[in-house]
């Protein structure tokens, strides 16, 4: 009995754990490198009204982990966030990636949000650029 509850406890938590795990950046979601250390980007963030993203899934660039995971939202109980994640660039930069999602912390969608429904890079990618100093713009 234990044995076939442990089979069960194993099957139900199979997707929670795979949504859980780091997942590869993707290339759609690149919106461009920031010419800024990463300590002033994250003050920038913070000026510009972005809040770290605490319950964000790692994402890595081959292989490596993300140094920054923020998030932008209208107001707190709003129904979709820009999520930004930053990756070292080349000497002082920073590349920043980014999508549109659903809001991870608004009870009413965040079940949307981990189940990836809605994610759209394009929107974030767009989002990004005007919010930020994305090549010398923003």
């Amino acid at each position: 009995m234990a044995e076939r509850g442990r089979q069960t406890v194993s099957q139900l938590a199979k997707p929670v754990a795979k949504r859980a795990a780091p997942r590869p950046i993707q290339e759609d979601e690149y919106a461009g490198t920031i010419d800024k250390s990463l300590d002033e980007i994250e003050t920038l963030l913070k000026k510009r009204g972005f809040i770290r993203n605490l319950l964000s899934r790692l994402k890595t660039r081959d292989g490596d982990p993300e140094v920054g995971s923020w998030v932008y939202r209208e107001e707190p109980r709003a129904e979709y966030q820009l999520h930004v994640m930053l990756f070292p660039g080349e000497g002082d930069t920073v590349d920043v990636y980014a999508h549109h999602e659903y809001s991870s912390v608004n009870s009413d969608v965040a079940y949307k949000h981990f189940s990836g429904q809605a994610l759209d890079p394009k929107r974030g990618v767009e989002m990004a650029r005007e919010k930020l100093p994305i090549g010398g713009e923003g």
